[in-house]
């Protein structure tokens, strides 16, 4: 990629992670994306044709930073500890789009991610629902109360053996 694309790319996305801390998804408007990474609109729009286009793409690279992370080879559930981390260093982000404010494209989206990590687990589809949402759960109520990111991930883990394999 280009370097000046990526530079306003880079731009977008930072400008849109602190309006969605600050106000919330959507409250925000293009106006104020372009404002907070100082291009023009032309400029918005020349990369994202909507502010949905921008948390998208936002989230395609939190997903391909997972896989490239946690492979099918890794321990079950890989992804667990990079996911935390990445939420860790974006707390306040994280927070406001599993915390409500986030719009459900960012919760919807975001429950894609997991339930795609969690598929290369090979388990059935409704152990891959109840993992999803306990993993989505740990990570709420870790951004709430912190601890240990290897304590979720243990816990997590934990869950994850209890489910049957076989239907």
């Amino acid at each position: 990629m280009d370097r000046r694309i990526a530079k306003s790319h880079e731009a977008l996305h930072a400008a849109l992670a602190a309006l969605i801390v600050a106000k919330g998804f959507d409250n925000v408007t293009i106006r104020e994306i372009a404002e907070e990474a100082n291009v023009g609109r032309t400029t918005f729009y020349a990369h994202f044709s909507s502010r949905e286009a921008l948390l998208r793409h936002g989230f395609e690279r939190l997903r391909a930073d997972l896989a490239e992370v946690a492979t099918p080879t890794s321990q079950p559930l890989g992804f667990i500890e990079p996911l935390l981390r990445h939420a860790r260093s974006h707390a306040g982000l994280y927070w406001a789009l599993l915390g409500g404010s986030g719009g459900r494209i960012a919760e919807d989206t975001f429950r894609a991610i997991v339930d795609e990590r969690i598929a290369v687990e090979a388990i059935g589809e409704l152990e891959r629902a109840l993992l999803g949402g306990a993993v989505l759960g740990a990570l709420r109520h870790w951004l709430a109360n912190g601890g240990a990111i290897e304590d979720v991930a243990a816990s997590l883990r934990s869950v994850a053996a209890a489910l049957p394999t076989d239907r």
